[in-house]
């Protein structure tokens, strides 16, 4: 997989990321980080601070690397908002860092600071480092964040050369009123008519896609089946697209986080070889 080099600095990157179109990718935390560390921003919070920022949210203490929140993110779609970037420990300005855009920001690094007293990302400092090579930067989410992980990557493939959605927020699920039911059925066809016209050829990207079976978990296998019948016609094989259901979990961050290290390092750098549940 060959993807252009980034000459911007942190704060450009996320600019840019902000600009993209998608409503909630300016809520993004980015692990890592691309060339060139400039400047550090006027409205940002000390690295590390603990406490509460300048817009109430308490900031999450990280057992390694360095945390750091960024004010007034600009956004072409959403009033502006604070933006955590974690970095690894042993970080040098000026190499190439491998990058993960994380939706949910507010409850990836520390469960005393989110309000059901749960976080779910896993700090495996030396996936981290360095990147060799050309890998692009990965993008990641929960839920609805795994949806718009996959609408990340397919709108914008040379930027993501991998997705992840973990309970990913199928909306084929069936409802308790036949309204809302057939809304949510005609959003689910708008979706998956999306990704077949959307999706990158394959070959080029690695997406994990994944479901439990406990609670809400258990309505997303009618939307995850079609996604991969869709992904297997497209030529996503087992290298390329992992499918996979985790029975006894359901749409909680502890089942997310027991996870998440296989899902980045499935779609990470040297990733691939998954297979469908």
């Amino acid at each position: 997989m060959t993807f252009p080099s980034e000459p911007s600095s942190r704060r450009t990157w996320l600019r840019r990321c902000g600009g993209l179109g998608l409503p909630t990718l300016a809520q993004l935390t980015a692990l890592s980080t691309f060339p060139a560390l400039m400047t550090r921003p006027a409205a940002q919070a000390p690295s590390g601070a603990s406490g509460s920022s300048a817009h109430g949210a308490p900031m999450a203490q990280v057992a390694t690397g360095t945390l750091e929140r960024w004010l007034d993110l600009p956004s072409r779609h959403l009033p502006t908002r604070p933006v955590d970037i974690w970095i690894p420990p042993g970080f040098k300005a000026g190499q190439p860092y491998r990058v993960l855009c994380m939706h949910d920001g507010q409850m990836l690094f520390d469960a005393r600071t989110t309000w059901n007293r749960q976080a779910w990302m896993a700090h495996d400092a030396s996936r981290w480092g360095p990147r060799a090579g050309s890998h692009g930067a990965m993008v990641a989410g929960a839920s609805m964040g795994g949806l718009i992980s996959l609408y990340a990557l397919c709108e914008y493939p040379t930027v993501f050369s991998g997705a992840a959605g973990l309970s990913t927020h199928w909306v084929s699920v069936a409802a308790s009123r036949s309204d809302l039911d057939k809304r949510q059925q005609d959003l689910s066809r708008a979706f998956l008519a999306y990704l077949e016209q959307h999706l990158p050829p394959a070959g080029q990207h690695r997406l994990w896609v994944d479901r439990g079976d406990d609670a809400l978990d258990s309505l997303y296998e009618p939307g995850l089946r079609q996604f991969e019948t869709l992904l297997r016609a497209r030529g996503y094989g087992p290298d390329d697209a992992a499918v996979r259901v985790f029975p006894g979990t359901g749409h909680r961050e502890s089942d997310w986080s027991g996870r998440l290290a296989q899902a980045l390092a499935f779609i990470g750098p040297g990733g691939g070889g998954g297979a469908s549940a």
